[in-house]
């Protein structure tokens, strides 16, 4: 993937994600809303800032290409999961070792992921890695699966760290 693409990629992943993060309580807290935006200030939530408007685009993309990478759809799944593991990592990491970091770091953590995604996702593309029948149904599920999370905890959290609102 070219820079043009790979721009346009980081720019509206981020600026989806960006304006994700208000949509909710711009909304009036619609409920609704609240299964794919940010109804708190919890890591878990802020997961969606990167999991659906990553999905969305890479959707989109992959509808208006003419070639098709057999492996473009895995190879995005899975880019999205390590962005995902990238974001709890170095959150929990950085609050680890400097106590609570100020919210310009977490920007920085949530910018940072996109960037990682987008190079996994290339390099993958690129290099032609295979991704066995198995793996393929593995990351499918994953995605079913992480959806019907994000909608059920939302607003039944379960009573543990990453799904816990800091300002509260």
């Amino acid at each position: 993937m070219g820079l043009k693409k790979n721009s346009l990629a980081f720019f509206t992943i981020g600026a989806l994600g960006a304006l994700g993060h208000f949509i909710y309580d711009w909304s009036g807290n619609i409920m609704l809303l609240g299964l794919i935006f940010p109804i708190n200030e919890s890591v878990w939530e802020h997961l969606k800032l990167v999991f659906f408007p990553s999905l969305l685009y890479f959707f989109i993309e992959y509808m208006l290409i003419s070639k098709k990478a057999e492996n473009y759809i895995p190879a995005s799944i899975s880019s999205i999961f390590k962005a995902m593991a990238f974001i709890v990592i170095s959150f929990y990491t950085l609050n680890g070792i400097f106590g609570k970091v100020p919210d310009f770091i977490n920007i920085v953590i949530y910018y940072v992921s996109i960037i990682l995604m987008l190079c996994c996702r290339n390099k993958s593309i690129e290099y032609g890695k295979q991704y066995s029948s198995i793996m393929r149904l593995i990351l499918y599920f994953l995605t079913v699966v992480f959806v019907a999370l994000f909608f059920i905890f939302s607003f039944i959290p379960p009573n543990l760290n990453l799904f816990k609102d800091p300002t509260k």
